[in-house]
């Protein structure tokens, strides 16, 4: 007996991931592929992230590895806005997201803002996880050179 599954047009629209493909590459060796954003390994403040994590761990152990709410650890977030406006960019807590990642915030921008049909303008090259996570959302990709200035707008026509 089997099912008759009923995906959404958006799942319909999903494939296979090419970074996972490419993040397949750099378990094999000595290789450092940009292709998939994967930063060297040696610029991973790792001392800096150990000393953080013990410190957030000693303070709110238990609060900070418990479920909540979807913007983020309010912690963080108020640290972050703190941070930013220290800069001179004006924000507060309520501002903020905390993602796992950018794929994470490119996902939550194509919910939030295509429809089907939509274009959307890049950089040629563009990263591969744009286009994935966009496609999902029925974007159609107009891919625009860049020079000193940024895209080239003019091509546009």
């Amino acid at each position: 007996m089997g099912f008759d599954w009923k995906f959404s047009q958006a799942a319909l629209r999903m494939s296979s991931s090419i970074i996972r493909e490419i993040l397949k590459l750099q378990d094999k060796g000595n290789i450092i592929s940009l292709a998939g954003g994967v930063p060297d390994p040696r610029l991973i403040p790792l001392k800096e992230i150990t000393a953080a994590t013990k410190r957030v761990l000693k303070d709110d152990g238990v609060q900070s590895l418990q479920y909540s709410i979807t913007e983020g650890y309010i912690p963080l977030r108020e640290f972050l806005a703190e941070r930013l406006s220290n800069q001179g960019i004006a924000t507060d807590a309520s501002n903020i997201i905390i993602t796992n990642g950018s794929q994470q915030g490119l996902d939550l921008v194509g919910k939030l803002f295509i429809n089907p049909g939509d274009v959307v303008l890049t950089e040629h090259p563009t990263y591969l996880g744009l286009i994935q996570s966009f496609t999902t959302y029925g974007a159609n990709f107009c891919s625009l050179p860049i020079d000193e200035q940024g895209l080239q707008i003019g091509l546009l026509e």
